[in-house]
């Protein structure tokens, strides 16, 4: 695995209080992902390379939209 792949799995195993999980989710979002607004309501799109970052990803999702 490459340098970067090996932080960003360390990076996944720390523990992330709300705040600091709406702030991941924003960097997320705003690096990696789009937010489409059409008439039938809003879309969501994250593109990653690592599975364990997608999961941590899902996880503050699915904690602050339900």
């Amino acid at each position: 695995m490459s340098f970067s792949g090996d932080i960003k799995e360390e990076l996944c195993h720390i523990e992330a209080g709300k705040n600091c999980a709406g702030a991941e989710l924003y960097a997320c979002i705003a690096s990696i992902g789009s937010i489409n607004l059409n008439k039938n309501g809003v879309s969501l799109r994250l593109n990653f390379e690592n599975m364990l970052c997608a999961k941590r990803m899902f996880s503050h999702i699915k904690e602050y939209f339900g």
